[in-house]
């Protein structure tokens, strides 16, 4: 019984960790489309003077 306790938290720990995991990439994709949008919009156009 205690090996299955041990199981469920570890699971329940390794879907916790999937949880956090998922969060941080939707966090950085966030930042690399802000970041695109800053390339496209006030990088590029100076570039393109030069």
């Amino acid at each position: 019984m205690k090996a299955a306790t041990q199981s469920s938290d570890l699971l329940a720990a390794l879907i916790a960790m999937q949880g956090k995991t998922n969060e941080r990439m939707e966090e950085h994709q966030t930042r690399i489309t802000q970041l695109e949008q800053i390339i496209l919009s006030e990088i590029l156009p100076h570039l393109s003077s030069l």
